[in-house]
């Protein structure tokens, strides 16, 4: 196991920070393919795993950065990079616990969050590309949204309303209106087909990244039976993110880096934003990978007044955006390519069609060899 006191520490010393999106995966699995992808790609110096690094309350990874094949090289490299993760997706409420009916009743509050709030159209404004996305992402939740009042239809059309329930007037117009939409959605074929087309596409990850976007936005409370304690989801993601910074800061690193990847961006911003530490700030440095920050900044007033006020004027030493076309759920930061001139990179990913709507471009920023040359080389 390396420790502050083996002689890799010698000379600059940089932390990365990884705050991942918001894809379920296990602890630590984003950060290993960051760590994977840094040593396969990095080219200009030969990057070496030493093994586990522990600070208070983190364990991380350290990697040796070995001395230049040209030693006329004068560039100012880390000698050593340790990379931490700052894990926060356990908190992303899992779709999958709910009852058929409370699925019912979030499928139709996403679409009036989403798709009849004027300000959330603002963002078919940003970009054509981005435009396709969020149509394409509208219809598939839209389908999803059918799709799950036509079986809750089925359902009730086979075993009724129960007595109680069927004795209050205001029910039973709602049960008669359901089982007449059974008998006029058209063929079942039509609908095994949609069925297997949202089971592509996996549109159950996109309808619980759009639920637990929306409680993020509004700060929501766990729901009854999640979690006893009262906190809002947006204060207890972002304190993850903090724990970890804190933690990491304290310690003697003479560079950190925060590279955060598409939520993850949004957490990492909010965090920021409003970083007591301002003498901190000096030495660190944020990397936004994918971010979503231009749409939902639309959706949001809070998160407008958010990125405006990390911005204008800039918080950051450095602040570099990643982002590109055929990720058609992302787009640049607004307003951030003049607060940081010549850090806005428009990355041209070469990728299929198929790739694109099933949103895998959105990973490729992991394995971007100018992304990962940036995370490891000289400031």
């Amino acid at each position: 196991m390396a420790d502050e006191g083996n002689a890799h520490t010698d000379g600059v010393k940089r932390a990365i920070v990884l705050v991942p999106g918001m894809v379920r995966e296990e602890r630590n699995f984003r950060r290993q393919v960051l760590i994977d992808n840094l040593i396969a790609v990095v080219q200009r110096r030969r990057l070496v795993p030493v093994g586990p690094v522990e600070i208070v309350g983190e364990t991380g990874q350290r990697i040796e950065v070995q001395a230049p094949r040209d030693n006329g090289e004068e560039d100012r490299w880390p000698n050593v990079i340790d990379v931490f993760e700052a894990y926060w997706t356990d908190l992303v409420p899992d779709p999958s616990t709910l009852s058929p009916w409370r699925k019912l009743w979030n499928g139709f509050d996403l679409l009036v969050y989403w798709l009849l709030d004027w300000r959330a159209w603002r963002a078919f404004t940003i970009s054509p590309t981005m435009s396709i996305g969020l149509f394409f992402g509208a219809l598939l939740l839209v389908l999803w949204y059918a799709s799950i009042v036509l079986i809750a239809a089925q359902a009730l059309s086979k075993t009724g309303l129960p007595p109680e329930l069927d004795k209050i007037p205001e029910v039973k117009a709602v049960f008669d209106g359901l089982i007449l939409l059974a008998g006029s959605i058209g063929d079942w074929k039509l609908w095994m087909l949609t069925a297997a087309l949202l089971s592509v596409i996996n549109v159950d990850e996109l309808v619980g990244i759009a639920r637990a976007t929306k409680q993020y936005m509004e700060n929501s409370v766990p729901e009854a039976g999640d979690d006893t304690r009262q906190v809002g989801l947006r204060d207890r993601m972002r304190e993850r993110i903090v724990a970890t910074l804190e933690r990491v800061l304290a310690k003697d690193y003479d560079e950190v880096v925060v590279v955060a990847h598409s939520f993850g961006t949004v957490i990492a911003a909010d965090a920021l934003r409003e970083w007591p530490g301002e003498s901190e700030l000096s030495r660190l440095r944020l990397i936004t990978l994918g971010s979503p920050l231009a749409v939902l900044r639309c959706r949001s007033d809070w998160m407008k007044r958010e990125l405006d006020g990390l911005l204008a004027p800039p918080r950051l030493s450095r602040w570099t955006d990643y982002y590109s076309d055929t990720d058609w759920i992302c787009a640049a930061v607004p307003g951030h390519d003049k607060a940081y001139a010549a850090h806005a990179h428009h990355l041209k990913f070469e990728a299929p069609l198929l790739q694109r709507l099933t949103g895998r471009t959105h990973l490729l920023y992991y394995r971007e060899q100018r992304v990962l040359t940036e995370l490891a080389g000289p400031w």
